[in-house]
Order: C-alpha cells, then sequence, then structure tokens
C-alpha cells in the first residue's frame, strides 16, 4: 500500500543496505522482508525500488497466496538460535516473491498445521534474516534471547568480523 513512500525514502533505505552490509543484525518478516527485497512490484504492475538485501522482486496479487499456521525448525546457525531451533508462527500474504533461486540461503524447514512440509524458507544474507512467516517468538522464548545475545555481540565486533557465529 506504500511502496511508493517506501521507495522514495532513500535515507531510509540506504540507512538499511548500510547497516546490512555491516553485518547488523536485522530480522525481518512478511512486510519487512518484502521492503529488504530488490522490488515490489504492485497491483498495476508498477515497480518500486527497495533495499536490495535479498536479490528477489516482491509482486503484488489481488488473491491471497498463502494462509496457515507454520512450526519452522533452524536447519543452521541463525539469529534465532542453534540448528534445531523450533518455533511456531503463521503465514499470510498477499504477495509472492520468486523463492526458488538457488543462491539464496535459507534456514528454515517448514510444516504446516496437518503437518506437510511446505517450501524452504527464512532467507539469510550475513546476519540479515528475512521470511514471510510471523513468528509467535512465545512460542519459543529462547529465540528473543538469541537474536539479543548476536545484537550484543555484533555491537563491540570490528566491521569486518561481524557474522553470526
Amino acid at each position: 500500500l506504500h511502496c511508493e513512500t517506501l521507495s522514495a525514502n532513500r535515507d531510509l533505505l540506504e540507512g538499511v543496505r548500510d547497516a546490512a552490509s555491516r553485518g547488523m543484525p536485522i530480522y525481518a518478516e512478511c512486510g519487512g522482508f518484502m521492503f529488504l527485497m530488490h522490488s515490489i512490484r504492485d497491483l498495476s504492475g508498477r515497480e518500486y525500488p527497495m533495499a536490495g538485501v535479498f536479490p528477489m522482486v516482491c509482486e503484488m496479487e489481488p488473491r491471497l497466496r498463502a494462509l496457515g499456521y507454520r512450526e519452522i525448525t533452524t536447519r543452521c546457525n541463525s539469529l534465532l538460535g542453534p540448528p534445531g531451533t523450533m518455533v511456531r508462527g503463521h503465514e499470510f500474504h498477499y504477495s509472492n516473491a520468486d523463492l526458488k533461486d538457488k543462491r539464496l540461503n535459507r534456514v528454515y524447514e517448514i510444516i504446516d498445521r496437518k503437518g506437510n512440509t511446505c517450501t524452504r524458507e527464512g532467507f539469510v544474507q550475513d546476519n540479515v534474516l528475512g521470511s514471510y512467516i510471523h513468528l509467535h517468538w512465545g512460542s519459543n522464548p529462547r529465540v528473543a534471547q538469541s537474536f539479543v545475545d548476536v545484537c550484543r555481540r555484533q555491537k563491540d565486533m570490528p566491521d569486518n568480523n561481524r557474522s553470526v557465529p
């Protein structure tokens, strides 16, 4: 709904790109994840540049693309914790992005409420984690502690050594 305004805010886009490139921990879900993509295409087909942290184009659609409860388990170290960290959440969005790019690192294994495996997601670029899934951090409070711990460690590291330990 606010693509034009977001795209016009060059200082914000540049600040987020700069923070990501310096290794600042960034967690984004759904709309925030879309903001971190290369661009968003609205319903009329107009494309708006976004932060460009993830090399994806997000396209708005008139119909619901995903809806449902999800359970994610991390496959490797991430902002959320060690491999095997489990968190519940939900997915709800009207946009579609090409999530099949093989160059993209994915940290989530996803199961829907019926126990079916979903497309791998939870994209990682340096210390940035983005996903369509809205996590309910109360389902595993350790993820909040892990994120805070990563932020604390990164705060005091030299710029050239910043990455998730």
